[in-house]
């Protein structure tokens, strides 16, 4: 390489990593990115990231995954606890020793290495896929396939069937001659309750549907969620969710979500700096995905306190085992269960594991692999999972410096079929299909755009620094938002129809001063669109951004519906849909997701027509279908508006009977329902207005599962 050409990708690298950092720190605030450089100017109003940096990095993420879970397959599944050889877990003396058998290996050490080892591909050889891999790899595949950057339930059903073989047709055999399909625990029954019963996620993860919900099969199937958009965990949360969501629920959901976030966050890491303080830093953002009170959150917070008090890796993850799996801390029932090899594939166990090794590892990739290797359980999903985050921090070019010249080349159809070219691939093409996906959310999803010329993205900056970014947001002391242990705090909604027509824009300043005289969180309103008696969905909604610029910068708007930033609220997902028009007048409804902190619900706000009995009846049936829709499947709901009929009309009941919602308190055709949450309400003068506000204060039934 001449020098120029060092010069030239040094200079790269040393714009993405500023721009990165600054893109980072204007959505995380300041103290959100402590050791880290200072970031340099870039192009008003928008980030640049170099777009041939990131690839570089999606390369290391596969190599680095791969170089991993093979390594941690020599010793899967050798170290489980209990009594015998098994029981008696490896320590750090053991690296380079003999392999041991595993628990399903009949005496017989790993026919991949004799000794615990590293496990290379040199160049003329091929990467061989996994479960580690192979399903990230699909679900990479199908949003290029689609050209998406949110799969739907259906797209994930048939990739799956069209790529994962069952018992049935599988090529693959056992060494006993038995069918092979390579999927385990949650995966298979998630894969056999779509072919059976052609059930599309998330009732493939439901516990009535699928008993290995807990299992730990999400963990390692969605981290690439993350990478898709960088330095924005939010977006990056709501790509996964419903992937997620195909095999796993609760402790499962949340620890993947957290592995997802901290390869969101990566993309701020500094690798020319120490990475030690910076990977750890963006573990604590992470671990706000992981509720009170839950199980993963204590391993979290356990194994933390080891670390900081110094007390060897060995004795942590013995205690590990003694304190969850034998003792069942924080509600770790697993052990009493009399499940095979005592839970071995859990989320929860495993989880802890991994944290031992990104603790103890401190930002290296080789001491984080090897210590995820020689921790036990099932050892090559903590090794591939730090290994593709660590490959993609450091790069693919760091990664041939610390183990010489690797292949490139990878075969996904060892374990899965019906791919292009044989199943024959490259991991420069797979960052190239995970550039062009990047490329689709920056532009369709954050707004920004693609420097073709130049090959960089350009991101808008936020308006305003917001809350770190995945922190569990708390208020000061005098206001409500101090949380009770385990649950959310309450939400104060504010209903309210603004009379639009006579009343706004010159009304704004007064409605803005009414929401925040009754310190309202979440803010759903009718009559904010100018469009009135037109066909299709309106487009001028110069109200409602008359009054978002009244109520100030704490304030988010989409659409109708306004969520207060300053009070923990962040969107994470919004649509409109059509409803049927009266004789006067157009009908939309809209739905959003959002969340507070680690905490999770919907909203649908609905202006159903003021003359037409017939067509209120089709709003309702239209509201219904908005409300039962798979994305609110699993979520409280919250569905408010002027329903220009009583609150418990023919019309209403029929949409509360069918979609499981509750009256939480209504005057006259002003109503707001619920599903999930229970609270109170109440109306509120709201002149210049001719309808009342519709105040309600609602809290989560059930906060354990969001």
């Amino acid at each position: 390489m001449t020098q120029i050409h060092r010069i030239k990708k040094r200079r790269i690298a040393a714009t993405f990593t500023a721009a990165i950092l600054a893109f980072a720190s204007i959505i995380s605030g300041p103290q959100c990115l402590a050791d880290t450089p200072a970031p340099v100017a870039t192009n008003s109003g928008a980030i640049t990231l170099s777009r041939a940096q990131y690839q570089d990095k999606l390369r290391g993420f596969w190599l680095g995954q791969s170089i991993a879970n093979w390594t941690g397959l020599v010793t899967e599944m050798d170290k489980i606890g209990g009594a015998g050889p098994h029981g008696v877990f490896y320590t750090r003396n053991d690296w380079g020793k003999t392999d041991q058998p595993s628990i399903w290996g009949q005496g017989i050490p790993s026919d991949l290495s004799k000794t615990i080892d590293w496990v290379l591909r040199r160049p003329g050889e091929v990467w061989g896929a996994d479960d580690d891999t192979d399903i990230e790899y699909l679900y990479q595949h199908l949003l290029d396939q689609h050209q998406a950057t949110v799969l739907t339930p259906e797209q994930i059903r048939d990739g799956w069937l069209t790529h994962i073989y069952s018992d049935e047709n599988t090529p693959f055999t056992t060494s006993e001659g038995k069918p092979e399909n390579f999927l385990w625990v949650s995966n298979q029954r998630a894969h056999d309750l779509m072919r059976e019963q052609s059930l599309l996620p998330p009732a493939t993860s439901e516990p009535a549907n699928n008993p290995h919900f807990e299992m730990i099969d999400a963990q390692l199937t969605t981290e690439i969620f993350g990478l898709f958009a960088p330095g924005r965990p939010d977006t990056a949360l709501a790509m996964a969710h419903l992937p997620i969501r195909t095999t796993a629920r609760k402790n499962a959901a949340w620890t993947a979500e957290f592995y997802v976030v901290m390869h969101a966050l990566a993309a701020a890491i500094d690798p020319t700096q120490p990475v030690k303080p910076q990977i750890l830093h963006i573990a604590e953002h992470a671990r706000q995905q992981l509720p009170p009170g839950s199980y993963s959150a204590d391993m979290y917070e356990y194994v933390k306190e080891q670390y900081q008090r110094k007390v060897p890796w060995e004795e942590v993850r013995n205690g590990l085992y003694e304190r969850y799996q034998v003792k069942g801390a924080a509600g770790y029932d697993l052990g009493t269960r009399n499940l095979y090899c005592n839970g071995c594939f859990a989320a929860g166990i495993n989880f802890g594991a991994s944290l031992i090794s990104l603790f103890y590892g401190e930002g290296s990739y080789q001491q984080t692999v090897r210590l995820a290797v020689l921790m036990g359980w099932d050892s090559d999903n903590p090794a591939a999972t730090w290994g593709g985050l660590l490959g993609f921090i450091y790069g693919h070019e760091k990664l041939i410096e610390l183990f010489g010249p690797l292949s490139d080349d990878f075969n996904i159809h060892r374990t899965r079929g019906g791919f292009p070219n044989n199943g024959q691939d490259t991991f420069v093409r797979m960052a190239q299909v995970g550039v062009n996906i990047v490329d689709r959310v920056v532009q369709e999803v954050l707004g920004g755009s693609i420097d073709t010329k130049g090959n960089y993205w350009h991101i808008p900056r936020p308006a305003k620094k917001n809350p770190c970014v995945g922190q569990r947001i708390e208020a000061p002391e005098n206001q409500r938002l101090a949380k009770s242990q385990g649950a959310a705090a309450p939400i104060t909604v504010l209903s309210l129809n603004l009379y639009g027509h006579a009343t706004m824009p010159a009304a704004a300043a007064d409605y803005a001063q009414l929401v925040n005289e009754h310190d309202v969180d979440l803010l759903a309103v009718q009559e904010g669109a100018n469009d009135w008696q037109i066909r299709g969905l309106p487009t001028d909604y110069g109200r409602a951004e008359a009054l978002a610029k009244a109520l100030g910068d704490c304030w988010m708007r989409r659409y109708q519906v306004f969520a207060n930033r300053c009070q923990g609220l962040e969107f994470e997902y919004n649509v409109r849909f059509d409803m049927t028009d009266g004789p006067n007048a157009v009908r939309t409804g809209e739905l959003v997701i959002l969340r507070r902190g680690a905490y999770r619900f919907g909203l649908i706000d609905v202006h159903w027509d003021h003359e037409s009995d017939q067509v209120r009846h089709a709003n309702s049936d239209e509201t219904r279908t908005a409300a039962t829709s798979w994305r609110l499947h699993d979520l409280p709901l919250m569905v408010v508006g002027d329903f220009n009929t009583t609150c418990d009309s023919e019309a209403v009941q029929a949409l509360t009977s069918r979609s499981g919602l509750s009256l939480l308190y209504g005057d006259g055709v002003d109503c707001g329902f619920a599903r999930g949450l229970e609270g109170s309400g109440k109306s509120i003068e709201a002149t210049p207005s001719d309808h009342p506000g519709i105040l309600l204060t609602v809290t989560a039934v059930n906060s354990s599962e969001r």
